[in-house]
């Protein structure tokens, strides 16, 4: 039995535009024919004032039930329409603005103190070229790797930058990034400007139901990753901007993140909102 409601209740939402709006135009129709073979009002005598007044008749509230009852299906018919039409407009906007080819610039910043791994590149970046103090070349960074997962989510983010869990949108960028050595007071504190530009898409993967369009991108909460393949994590790692640029030219940036942690495994996640430049 409920089963059988549900299904005519299905229909009917799905049949709604087809069914009520004719047949609102139909009633509206039949009770103004109604209007000029009925009288709506007749004239009767108050016993009690002793006067004469005018009631509604019986076809008189059916023509007003009537009326009410078809306006009412005609405005819910033009709103279900115009709900119908903005869906499908924002559908089609979609489809026009697909996440194509997308390419990744990004700075960040990570301090040369401890033991670590990238230690002879802050030893090459430390020492001056010349006598007139200016500092080498930059030192390449071979096989920097950039993730960015994209959340519709900002609670399912805050989530999974705790717990770890992959995006409405997982994008993995890969390039070589060029250190640059710097000391922010102090010749002991010393920091690897890295940067990284025009890094192509080497992998995508999407959440059902996940992000597909462009116009989704600046509503997203972005966590974004870095790591160079074969190594160990990089450490606390301070993101000084991000900017995604896609096959139309439209770009996405962030300047700074608002907030980051690091994992138990040294890895740090900073969460961005990409806006449209």
């Amino acid at each position: 039995m409920e089963s059988g409601i549900h299904h005519i209740l299905t229909w009917l939402s799905n049949s709604f535009l087809t069914i009520w709006r004719p047949l609102s135009i139909g009633l509206t129709g039949a009770f103004g024919i109604l209007g000029l073979l009925k009288n709506f009002k007749e004239k009767k005598r108050d016993a009690e004032t002793d006067t004469t007044v005018e009631k509604v008749t019986k076809w008189g509230w059916v023509s007003l039930i009537g009326i009410i009852l078809s306006s009412t299906l005609g405005i819910a018919a033009q709103l279900v329409e115009s709900n119908k039409n903005r869906s499908e407009a924002n559908e089609t906007r979609m489809l026009l603005l697909p996440l194509e080819e997308p390419k990744l610039d990004i700075v960040f910043e990570i301090s040369c103190d401890g033991n670590l791994w990238y230690r002879e590149l802050c030893v090459q970046q430390s020492a001056p070229q010349s006598h007139f103090g200016e500092l080498r070349p930059p030192s390449e960074m071979d096989d920097l790797t950039v993730t960015l997962d994209l959340f519709r989510n900002a609670q399912r983010a805050d989530e999974c930058i705790s717990g770890g869990c992959m995006g409405d949108l997982h994008l993995k960028f890969l390039a070589k990034g060029k250190a640059f050595g710097y000391h922010a007071g102090g010749a002991e504190n010393m920091l690897l400007k890295v940067r990284a530009a025009d890094m192509p898409s080497v992998g995508r993967r999407m959440a059902e139901g996940g992000i597909r369009s462009a116009l989704e991108i600046p509503d997203a909460v972005t966590i974004v990753t870095v790591s160079v393949e074969q190594k160990p994590p990089l450490g606390v790692l301070y993101l000084g901007g991000i900017g995604m640029t896609l096959k139309d030219g439209s770009q996405y940036r962030a300047h700074a993140a608002f907030g980051s942690k690091v994992s138990s495994d040294g890895t740090t996640l900073n969460e961005v909102y990409l806006n449209y430049k």
